[in-house]
């Protein structure tokens, strides 16, 4: 997820798509949130990790 969010126009999907994907997927549990974030310390920038966050908050929100 984090390569594919960095890397999502050479994908050619958009971004807002991603993030509405994946707070969707976290909402229904599909992802284990340790490791994602494990992954997003490793591997993204902090752009991806503010963006994650808020994926993860909002999924947690409703």
């Amino acid at each position: 997820m984090v390569d594919l969010l960095k890397h999502h126009d050479m994908a050619g999907v958009a971004l807002s798509e991603l993030r509405a994907n994946l707070v969707a997927t976290l909402r229904l549990g599909r992802w284990n949130v340790a490791t994602l974030r494990e992954m997003v310390a490793t591997y993204g920038t902090k752009s991806i990790a503010a963006l994650i966050e808020g994926c993860i908050a909002e999924a947690r929100a409703t």
